[in-house]
């Protein structure tokens, strides 16, 4: 395994360190500065406190995660999904989050001064709890529009069942 540790932080040398680390489910105090992790499937993990400054998480899945404390200062998160994660007093300074996606994110105290945000979409996050909140706060994704109508059908559909049951037993 290609790791050195160093005071409290192990220093991961190669994308295969970090994988065969995953297993562990705890990634805390990890330097995986700079490395290629892009597609990387990151979930159900301790983070806190880890360095992924300048890394590559193009197209990553990041959930249900502890990422606090984290540096992920010039990370290139493109099209990262990043869900039920803890984020709090994360440093996203000058990141690229183009076309990522965020679902149920607290983002207290995390720093977004200069991220790029272009078509960035996020449910259940509030960006107001930011230390510095991002410049161009994405705006809260939208329901499909034929999904009042699914809606509204399932449940004429069971009406009809419950009332055509009653018909039955009269």
């Amino acid at each position: 395994m290609s790791e050195e540790t160093t005071n409290t932080m192990t220093k991961y040398e190669s994308r295969e360190a970090v994988s065969e680390a995953l297993s562990q489910r705890d990634l805390s105090h990890a330097d995986m500065s700079g490395l290629n992790l892009s597609g990387m499937k990151l979930t159900g993990m301790n983070m806190e406190a880890a360095n992924l400054s300048g890394a590559n998480l193009t197209g990553a899945t990041i959930a249900a995660i502890n990422m606090e404390d984290c540096d992920l200062s010039q990370t290139n998160l493109t099209g990262a999904t990043i869900a039920a994660a803890n984020c709090e007093n994360v440093n996203f300074t000058s990141s690229n989050l183009t076309g990522s996606r965020w679902y149920g994110v607290n983002v207290e105290d995390a720093d977004y001064t200069d991220v790029n945000m272009t078509s960035v979409q996020a449910v259940a996050v509030d960006w107001s709890s930011a230390k510095v909140p991002p410049e161009d706060v994405p705006e809260m994704m939208q329901p499909p529009s034929w999904l009042p109508a699914l809606v509204l059908g399932l449940v004429a559909f069971v009406v009809i069942l419950i009332l055509m049951k009653k018909r039955q037993q009269a």
